[in-house]
Formats: C-alpha cells, sequence, structure tokens
C-alpha cells in the first residue's frame, strides 16, 4: 500500500478514535462530524488506492462512493447517505438552525459511531492486499 494511502486510513482512523473520546464525553455533534469525517477519508484513501488518483477535493460520500468505482451491500450505501448530511449541521449554527452542540443528542451519536465504524471496516476489506 502506498504511503499517502496509509496516511489517509491513518487519518481517519484516528478520526473515529476521537469520536469515540468524544462520545464518552458527551459532544454529541463533534462525535457526528467525526465519525462521518472518518469515512469521508476512507473513500479517500480507497480512491487514491484503488483508482490510482489524488483523493477528490469532494465532500459528498455519496459521489465519493461513486468516484471510487466499489459495488457495496445495501447498507453500506444506506449508512452513507445517512452520515452524509451530518457535514455542516453538526458543525454550523445557520446550517443546524440552531447550535448544533443543543441539537444533536446521544443516540444520533451512538447512530454515527456504529454506521462509521461499519462503513470503514468495509473499505478496510477493499484495500486489503489480495492473497
Amino acid at each position: 500500500m502506498r504511503q499517502e494511502v496509509r496516511w489517509w486510513c491513518d487519518d481517519a482512523a484516528n478520526d473515529l478514535a476521537a469520536a469515540e473520546d468524544l462520545y464518552r464525553a458527551g459532544r454529541w455533534n463533534l462525535t457526528v462530524f467525526l465519525a462521518r469525517q472518518g469515512v469521508e477519508k476512507m473513500l479517500k484513501a480507497a480512491h487514491l488506492h484503488l483508482q490510482r488518483r489524488p483523493a477528490p477535493r469532494e465532500h459528498n460520500l455519496v459521489d465519493l462512493l461513486r468516484l471510487v468505482r466499489l459495488d457495496p451491500p445495501p447498507e453500506i450505501v444506506a449508512d452513507l447517505a445517512w452520515l452524509n448530511p451530518h457535514y455542516t449541521t453538526t458543525r454550523y449554527v445557520d446550517a443546524a438552525v440552531g447550535p448544533p452542540m443543543a441539537i444533536y443528542q446521544q443516540d444520533v451519536a451512538e447512530e454515527a459511531l456504529r454506521r462509521g465504524k461499519a462503513v470503514a471496516a468495509w473499505l478496510t476489506g477493499r484495500l486489503a492486499p489480495r492473497t
């Protein structure tokens, strides 16, 4: 695996670990954001690895998946679609129409972690060397 792909994967794992830390701290909106961000970085690693081109400057998870050209199971597509809209609403008052820290709750953060980990694990399996 190329070094740059490894960097993307390591940074994605760091985001998911930070999401877990923030979950334990009760920072629900930031948990959701970092779970989503970890998935975005894994998709960019997959693009770089499989397409052998630089990671696109794209933030839409569904569009990134299309660019990676993988054929995921329906539950992975559903996870990406669920995580996708949380890019701005987790961080910006105007996007969330209120303070994100007051809008996001534990159940949503828990769901984001579950879905983020599932997608990251699935993508990791696509990046593993073939034997």
